[in-house]
């Protein structure tokens, strides 16, 4: 089991086709790496790739699940992380099968703006070392529908985007794309 003390990990899943997808981003302060943790011989079923210089705790299944025995808040707060992880992975799912692709990207951005965005100015600014290829497949599409989708909200004026990150202009604009 893995906690990010700072920076950013990509977990990515490779297809049957061959591509790879990315699966989640994990912030600082998250776990990853617990998902079959109560295995005695843990199968890792993701890559983790570091897209900034990070520094990660590690700790053993045995020693986690010692922990959370004598500290249940530990895992009731690892419960409530999957849980709301979970939870995103059933919006995502809704917004694939509903074929709405400006809702899953739409979906991504605020979810960044939560979690890395600084607000700046009315704005918020999320600097992420992401590319329209990653939101692509943060969002089950094509990266040129990405790129599509994108240019056409910064020519209305709700988003603004420049070599190394993401300006929200009109949060409220996003959030009417959500169903």
């Amino acid at each position: 089991i893995y906690i990010l003390v700072e920076g950013l990990v990509k977990l990515i899943k490779e297809t049957t086709d061959g591509r790879s997808i990315i699966v989640r981003l994990v912030f600082p302060g998250e776990v990853f790496g617990w998902i079959e943790w109560g295995k005695s011989v843990p199968k890792f079923k993701y890559t983790a790739m570091s897209a900034l210089p990070s520094a990660l705790l590690y700790i053993s299944n045995k020693d986690f699940i010692n922990l959370a025995v004598k500290y249940p808040a530990i895992a009731i707060k690892l419960t409530c992380d999957a849980t709301h992880n979970l939870l995103q992975t059933y919006e995502v799912l809704k917004s694939i099968a509903s074929g709405k692709v400006e809702e899953r990207i739409a979906r991504l951005l605020l979810e960044l703006a939560e979690k890395a965005g600084e607000k700046k100015d009315g704005k918020i600014i999320i600097r992420l070392p992401l590319t329209r290829q990653d939101i692509a497949e943060m969002t089950g599409t094509t990266v040129e529908t990405t790129i599509r989708v994108m240019s056409k909200w910064k020519k209305q004026g709700i988003i603004n985007t420049e070599r190394g990150y993401i300006e929200i202009l009109d949060k409220t604009a996003l959030e009417d794309l959500l169903v």
